[in-house]
């Protein structure tokens, strides 16, 4: 009469190879005084490696060269950063790439930071234009 107790290991009652030893622990063997053990085989299945699309690699390239050229072609290129990004997010079910958000926010840094530098150098050449005009009068 063999029966698998809480653990998975099979019980001989018939031959009481289930009784405790002087260790303290069971024995659970057969009649081989081989281990028994019930534990079921599982094979690891290998999860697919997610590859960097294109789109990821260049939403971060652009975002990186946006930042680097502050002005008219910053705003330009942090845009399409951003676009990529999004094309990315939909090609993959709505999970975006690391790479491609990394690239969305060097976009965004990218464009608040040119938006600053063209006012402060429209204010700077509206004050040179200013001065230029004055002396012209003066003249």
């Amino acid at each position: 009469m063999n029966e698998n107790n809480e653990f998975g290991y099979q019980n001989n009652n018939d031959n009481n190879s289930n009784e405790q030893n002087t260790n303290g622990y069971y024995n659970n063997q057969n009649e081989n005084n081989q281990p028994i053990y019930n534990i079921p085989h599982y094979t690891p299945v290998d999860q697919p490696k997610k590859e960097n699309s294109g789109y990821a690699i260049a939403s971060l390239v652009l975002g990186i060269l946006s930042i680097l050229c502050c002005g008219s072609c910053g705003i330009i290129m942090g845009i399409l950063a951003i676009v990529f990004y999004y094309v990315d997010k939909n090609n993959n079910g709505g999970q975006p790439n690391s790479l491609a958000r990394a690239g969305m926010i060097c976009g965004i840094i990218a464009i608040v930071c040119s938006v600053i530098y063209l006012i402060l150098y429209a204010t700077v050449l509206a004050g040179v234009m200013q001065e230029m005009m004055n002396e012209m009068m003066n003249y």
